[in-house]
C-alpha cells in the first residue's frame, strides 16, 4: 500500500493537470478548504490500484470534485470522482 503512494506520488509531475485547475487547487489547499492532493491519492489507492493518467478540479455543490482519470493495474481506464473535502469516492466509472 505504502508502495503503490510512493509511486503514484512519484509519478505526479507526469500527471496532466491543467494550470488554471491547478492554481485554483492550490489558492483552495492554501485556504484550507479541500485536502492536500496526496490525501486524495492516498484514498483513492485504498481501492484503485494503477497510474494516475489525468486530473482535473471541477466545480461541484456542495464540494469540488477531483476527477482523476487512471489507468488500472487491471488495463482498464476509469475515471474517479472524489469528494476534494473529505476524501470521499463519489464514483468510479470505466471508459
Amino acid at each position: 500500500m505504502l508502495r503503490l503512494l510512493l509511486v503514484l506520488l512519484l509519478s505526479l509531475p507526469a500527471v496532466a493537470l491543467a494550470d488554471s485547475d491547478h492554481d485554483r487547487a492550490l489558492l483552495l489547499r492554501h485556504q484550507g478548504e479541500v485536502l492536500p492532493f496526496s490525501d486524495i491519492l492516498r484514498s483513492v489507492a485504498e481501492t484503485y490500484r494503477g497510474q494516475v493518467l489525468e486530473v482535473e478540479l471541477k466545480e461541484h455543490k456542495p464540494h469540488p470534485v477531483y476527477e482523476i482519470e487512471m489507468l488500472g493495474d487491471d488495463s482498464i481506464i476509469r475515471e474517479i470522482s472524489v469528494d476534494a473535502v473529505n476524501g470521499k469516492i463519489l464514483k468510479a466509472e470505466e471508459d
